[in-house]
């Protein structure tokens, strides 16, 4: 018993000297590119400035990343996450949303209610044909919409890219398409109905460590703070709001 509780007091103690340790070292940071695009790089600016011993590795992909072979630190992560060797974090959250090309919607018309959509050309993430089922609710409920057009990709840049381009609707996370959206490149539709569900979870994900490392846990603070609207939601240099 006394072994197991001098184990114990050593494992306190190096909770405590994490905690109180100087955030340094090389940081490996795995996620989406359009997240990497749209959330990281704009708060790096303002981390770095905060912790210049840490120098981060990005890696940005849409296929998921083997953390462990990858020797990956922590990944950003959207959706609900299913690994339970895995330790997530939720740090923010992103609306889903409906959108189309002005030169689009001037061509094939604007949709107003989910039923038009089986008149539109829908651009779907999926690795070969078929449907994909968009769900909204509205003024009468719940609607499932099996949805479908000429371009499957399981990559939402080349899915923003192809709406933007005039090709079709497209349905991603804001964060996927904010500078089309501010821009103008793209436009939100059907006011009035809601995605369902109508946001999707952002996680922090990371594996099990007794004593997470000090560079790894203020990361994920930094970017729950600045994803939640706290001060450094503006990055050191002024950039825009992460969406």
């Amino acid at each position: 018993r006394a072994v197991r509780i001098l184990d114990e007091v050593d494992e306190a103690h190096l909770a405590v000297a994490s905690e109180e340790a100087e955030p340094s070292g090389v940081l490996r940071v795995a996620m989406p590119t359009a997240v990497g695009r749209e959330i990281v790089a704009l708060a790096l600016p303002g981390f770095l400035a905060r912790y210049p011993a840490v120098r981060v590795v990005l890696s940005m992909s849409d296929l998921l990343v083997d953390m462990v072979d990858a020797r990956i630190d922590v990944a950003i992560r959207v959706g609900r996450q299913k690994d339970s060797a895995l330790i997530a974090r939720k740090i923010g959250e992103s609306r889903r949303v409906v959108c189309a090309s002005p030169a689009y919607l001037e061509q094939a018309g604007t949709p107003k209610r989910p039923a038009d959509l089986l008149e539109h050309n829908c651009l779907t993430f999926r690795d070969h044909p078929g449907h994909n089922v968009w769900t909204f609710r509205g003024p009468d409920g719940i609607e499932a919409i099996r949805v479908t057009g000429n371009m499957f990709v399981k990559s939402a840049d080349a899915l923003a890219a192809g709406a933007a381009g005039g090709l079709g609707l497209v349905l991603l996370p804001d964060w996927n398409i904010g500078v089309e959206l501010r821009a103008g490149r793209l436009l939100p539709l059907l006011d009035g109905y809601d995605v369902e569900p109508p946001s999707s979870p952002i996680y922090a994900v990371y594996p099990p460590s007794p004593h997470l490392p000090a560079k790894v846990r203020v990361f994920i603070d930094f970017l729950t703070q600045r994803l939640r609207g706290g001060p450094d939601r503006r990055g050191s240099a002024g950039a825009p709001p992460a969406t």
